[in-house]
């Protein structure tokens, strides 16, 4: 009988998926996932609920169009800011925008590709090797005849 595996995805390494994270307001330092339609807002039927008595019910949303993450205004009472300036079309967000949200601030962050350099390696300081001395001919016998003789004496009868 074959097993059914639908809906059990296993994630391996940190998410791919963009962030918003609260950096003003209230629950500051909370994070949110951006799926690939977010939409932001007081509703509890939103993907991302805030509580701030200023944002709309359905504030705002995230999407990805064609490769470009995008923030649009869904006629929010009280305006959606990027960067503190107002917007009134969808804005392209690259990573690092501040998105204001009635009293609340979110900056979208973009995840590291895990196949950048994003960390610097440390550096290492070369070490001097210790010279290399080859052993002396009467000493290369001296072994090889120890070698031998003791593999005569596992080789003798007890």
């Amino acid at each position: 009988m074959a097993e059914d595996f639908h809906g059990s995805a296993t994630q391996v390494g940190a998410s791919m998926a963009p962030k918003l994270e609260v950096t003003r307001g209230e629950n500051i330092g909370e994070i949110y996932k951006v799926k690939l339609f977010t939409r932001i807002g007081r509703e509890r039927d939103n993907d991302i609920v805030l509580l701030d008595p200023k944002v709309s019910r359905y504030h705002a949303q995230i999407s990805l169009e064609s490769g470009q993450w995008t923030l649009t205004d869904l006629g929010s009472a009280n305006r959606t800011f990027v960067n503190e300036t107002p917007i009134t079309a969808p804005v392209a967000l690259q990573g690092g925008e501040r998105i204001g949200l009635g009293e609340l601030e979110l900056t979208f962050r973009l995840p590291v590709r895990p196949d950048e350099d994003s960390v610097v390696p440390p550096r290492r300081t070369p070490v001097a090797a210790a010279p290399v001395v080859a052993p002396s001919t009467a000493a290369a016998a001296a072994g090889a005849a120890l070698t031998w003789a003791w593999g005569l004496r596992a080789l003798a009868p007890r």
